[in-house]
């Protein structure tokens, strides 16, 4: 385990207060940075071994260990704070893949090939009609977009901002990004 090295960290953290020593320890070059970068892998590579062994579970304790991990290693530096400049990337654009298994309420099982099964109705909270109608889930996408208030509002979207932001977004000092939730499913036959 880690502990010793997060020990060793806090203890250097807690007896230098000045921000160009704290800055130091995050040297990319300093060894307590290489190690520190080295058990963030490895807290990510279990992270995602231990949902794969689930299932998609988030519940699964070995789950919920490994996620304790990675976020103990994270607060170890403070580093797990929103960063301004990775809050304004484009590296946060695209679209992602939830790991996770769907988490509708009320599954109603599993089809052959191992897939959840929900109604429709519970998936559309009860929007799309048959509301019955058995689906199996075979993934669940986030594409995330940022909407440039410079753009001449390409979307309309600024109506939808509240107008105490909207300066902000037309001067580029906030970004301004949509994220959907698109889930690929099946209709399931009886």
């Amino acid at each position: 385990a880690s502990g010793g090295y997060q020990e060793s960290f806090h203890d250097a953290r807690d007896a230098h207060h000045d921000a160009s020593t704290y800055s130091a320890l995050l040297d990319p070059v300093s060894p307590l940075r290489v190690q520190f970068a080295s058990d963030i892998e490895s807290a990510k590579s279990s992270l995602v071994s231990s949902l794969a062994s689930s299932g998609g579970d988030p519940t699964d304790p070995e789950f919920l260990s490994s996620l304790e991990r990675l976020r103990s290693l994270a607060s170890a530096t403070g580093l797990d704070r929103v960063d301004r400049a990775a809050e304004s990337s484009a590296a946060l654009e695209g679209t992602w893949l939830t790991l996770t298994r769907p988490n509708y309420h009320d599954c109603v099982g599993k089809n052959a090939k191992g897939e959840y099964l929900y109604t429709l109705g519970r998936m559309s909270f009860d929007m799309f009609r048959p509301c019955d109608l058995r689906c199996s889930v075979q993934g669940v996408f986030g594409p995330c977009r940022r909407v440039d208030g410079r753009d001449g509002d390409p979307e309309g979207m600024m109506e939808c901002v509240p107008r105490s932001l909207r300066q902000e977004l037309r001067d580029g000092e906030t970004v301004l990004r949509t994220y959907n939730i698109v889930t690929a499913f099946t209709v399931e036959t009886p």
